[in-house]
């Protein structure tokens, strides 16, 4: 049997790659938040149940600065600021938006809430820099509400000698002001008329398919509760 070996040099430059790689695109800084220079209007909105509309307290707020690069220009070293900002008993958060630090001048900045339970939050991106149309940040601040939906269970009764898939996205995340819950499937079972497909979900309105040929389902799916739907082969 014929035996391959890896010369030490090539060990080397393996395992430098994996110690520099991961440095390059992220890292945590001594300096600290504090100590940056900020510009003068912030990032501001509110954090509230896209349902009920109910204030949400106690999401802080990491954020990760770098430079934005374009077409195949590699992402450079992202510094990482945790807990700069948290909502407070109205939902209300505000964030300082660093101009850099003593190793970057910020280009980019990727606002990150951090999940609480029964919500999934969502990266933000946003440009920052001296010269963007409108003067963000420098002559105005950021209104960004985030408006969250929680979760729901989805019960899906298709017939047991169906011809067609059933198929639903409880996965979609949604977006940085409208977050979604993500969801999956809890259970597969059956009985002598359907099969039955029981998910958890994000509340709220959904779509569903049964194909082929395709019948869409539009749906609201309550939050915290169940809804049964019966699928028609």
């Amino acid at each position: 049997m014929k035996k391959n070996f890896i010369s030490i040099n090539k060990l080397l430059i393996l395992l430098v790659t994996s110690l520099v790689i991961p440095l390059f695109f992220s890292c945590n800084v001594d300096e600290d938040y504090e100590d940056l220079e900020f510009y003068p209007y912030p990032l501001e909105g509110y954090v509230t149940d896209l349902q009920t509309g109910e204030p949400l307290r106690n999401v802080s707020f990491d954020i990760h600065c770098g430079e934005r690069t374009y077409g195949f220009v590699p992402p450079g070293r992202v510094f990482i600021y945790k807990d700069v900002a948290k909502t407070d008993s109205r939902g209300y958060y505000k964030i300082r938006i660093p101009k850099g630090n003593k190793e970057m001048k910020f280009t980019l900045l990727n606002v990150n809430p951090q999940n609480i339970p029964d919500y999934n939050f969502r990266v933000g991106i946003f440009d920052i820099g001296e010269n963007l149309e409108g003067k963000p940040f420098i002559e105005t601040s950021v209104r960004s509400d985030i408006q969250a939906s929680s979760y729901g269970y989805l019960k899906v009764f298709v017939p047991i000698n169906g011809t067609k898939n059933w198929y639903t996205n409880v996965n979609y995340e949604g977006s940085y002001e409208f977050p979604l819950f993500v969801g999956g499937l809890i259970s597969e079972t059956s009985n002598s008329e359907y099969k039955i497909l029981f998910y958890k979900t994000h509340a709220g309105e959904c779509v569903g398919d049964y194909s082929y040929p395709v019948t869409v389902y539009n749906f609201t799916v309550p939050r915290h509760d169940t809804l049964d739907l019966y699928i028609n082969e």
